[in-house]
């Protein structure tokens, strides 16, 4: 018996003894319940939740009577009060539209304590309405909403420290998100889901952006990006993007006003990228920082699709990976060679005969998605390529096992310009 004490003396001093940067990380995980219970452990961990600075006020589902619901809420109000030192990171969960009056006396009260990040996770789909009192929050530097409305204050004043910005199925009202991009010194911009209300075009001005993420389930008809000469990366997913910088515009002069820019992804399938009847070879100011570019949903019978992705190619002059999923949206213009599939083939002969210069170290990585009836047009594709750029390095190319054989014959009688070229099969 004695042995067995000594131990759990041991364990307890193990506990009690642990430094206070590890004890701070522990607290700052733990549903806010949880973190109250540790002073249970130890006289060292009694009022240690009192000094932590980050803050997990997670809802307990176990408590989800409405009682309960009422309960906890006032039990939330009391921490706040009780708690001794600076919040710096805060994760809050509404349960209910009935406690939209707390959550904004919360965060008053946590902007007085030096709040740094916030993140605000309503447990249910129809939307909270995110207090007006988030805007008083002028010290965030990192700000993650998710299943919220986002409307504009006449209280915005900016957000002076503000640097990374994570909005997750929020309903944003017109003139909102660019009153906010314009008002801090924002990195970093992740949208998911994200609804665009009384307005589908989208104006980007942050001179310190680095990062542009976005993700739709919908159409976005126009982002504009007038003041970005920070951003390195950018990415679409998604669904089609409609169009960019309007109609009158096309996206070739939004990717020339990116000229800093380092990793492009395309997740999305693309409606329009240039005005009809216009064929843009190469943009009038190079990428040349451009490295890596991802390009999926490349429809090989697009005269469009085919057009975006040998300006890319032409415009790059230092671009190392180039990745190609390639597919077919208009399978019966194939089968049956009507006008799209027919400008599409003349595309590439066109495009058989140029000599593209690229870096010699490229590596482009291409993938067929499609069935047999598109093995032809995506080889088509695989052919200008090699064709046309005589200084590629490697080319990596995937497709299902049962074309593989139909592949390699076709490759062997492409007779590229450059026998340098490495071709990997998948």
């Amino acid at each position: 018996m004695a042995g067995e004490d000594k131990g759990g003396d041991e364990m307890v001093d193990r506990i009690s003894e642990l430094p206070d940067h590890i004890r701070e990380f522990i607290l700052g995980y733990l549903p806010i319940s949880d973190a109250v219970r540790t002073s249970a452990l130890s006289r060292k961990w009694q009022h240690s939740w009192t000094r932590t600075n980050q803050l997990q006020l997670y809802f307990n589902y176990d408590m989800g009577k409405p009682m309960g619901v009422d309960r906890y809420f006032r039990l939330i109000g009391r921490i706040l009060l009780s708690h001794d030192g600076p919040i710096r990171r805060i994760v809050l969960h509404p349960l209910c539209h009935d406690n939209e009056g707390d959550i904004y006396t919360w965060l008053r009260v946590l902007s007085q304590r030096g709040m740094r990040d916030l993140t605000i996770l309503p447990d249910y789909v129809d939307g909270f309405e995110l207090p007006s009192s988030i805007f008083h929050c002028r010290g965030l530097s990192s700000l993650t909403v998710g299943r919220s409305c986002l409307r504009n204050s006449l209280e915005f004043r900016g957000f002076p420290n503000l640097v990374k910005l994570e909005l997750h199925e929020v309903r944003i009202f017109e003139g909102v998100l660019e009153n906010v991009l314009s008002n801090s010194p924002l990195e970093i911009l992740y949208l998911r889901y994200c609804i665009f209300i009384d307005n589908l075009m989208f104006d980007v001005i942050a001179p310190n952006l680095r990062i542009f993420d976005i993700l739709l389930d919908h159409t976005l008809y126009d982002i504009s990006f007038k003041c970005v000469p920070k951003l390195r990366v950018a990415s679409f997913s998604g669904q089609r993007l409609h169009d960019f910088n309007g109609s009158e515009d096309n996206f070739f002069d939004t990717l020339g006003s990116l000229r800093g820019l380092e990793v492009l992804t395309f997740d999305c399938r693309l409606h329009k990228t240039s005005p009809p009847n216009i064929i843009v070879k190469k943009l009038p100011d190079l990428l040349e920082n451009l490295t890596t570019v991802i390009l999926n949903y490349v429809d090989v019978t697009s005269v469009d699709h085919l057009l975006f992705v040998f300006c890319i190619i032409r415009s790059s002059p230092n671009l190392q990976s180039l990745e190609i999923r390639m597919t077919v949206s208009h399978v019966w213009d194939l089968l049956f060679g009507v006008e799209a599939s027919k400008a599409a083939r003349a595309y590439l002969k066109v495009v058989d005969k140029e000599e593209i210069k690229t870096s010699d170290t490229l590596t482009v990585k291409v993938k067929a998605m499609s069935g047999a009836e598109s093995v032809e047009a995506e080889i088509g594709l695989i052919h200008s390529i090699l064709s046309s750029c005589p200084t590629l390095a490697e080319m990596h190319i995937e497709f299902p096992f049962h074309q593989s054989v139909q592949l390699r014959r076709s490759i062997k009688r492409i007779g590229q310009s450059s026998t340098k070229t490495k071709i990997s099969f998948f």
